[in-house]
């Protein structure tokens, strides 16, 4: 929802609900969703960190294994019965890389 220029509406003063810190993970390649949730987040009041995500269906397996990244062996996802996507690798690890601060 965009703001209307025709009414008046107190600012918003967003805060984070009690919590140390609310990050928001987003692709880099995916702007319209980074303007969409912060839309979002500011119309909830909610104050937040903007994380930039690793993006998992760019990494190539030198990088992976340069992070010393390895599948166990027979693997299964137990909802889908397949091995861990690209894309669910890079949401891990942007999740650890905040974890690790």
């Amino acid at each position: 929802v965009e703001p209307s220029r025709f009414v008046s509406v107190p600012s918003k003063k967003p805060d984070k609900m009690g919590f140390d810190e609310v990050f928001m993970i987003n692709l880099r390649r995916r702007q319209d969703r980074r303007a969409r949730m912060l839309r979002a987040l500011h119309e909830q009041e909610i104050a937040c960190r903007l994380v930039e995500a690793v993006d998992g269906k760019a990494m190539n397996a030198s990088q992976v294994e340069a992070l010393g990244i390895q599948m166990l062996p027979g693997y299964r996802d137990p909802y889908h019965g397949r091995p861990l996507t690209k894309g669910e690798l890079g949401c891990f690890l942007s999740h650890y890389n905040i974890w690790k601060e």
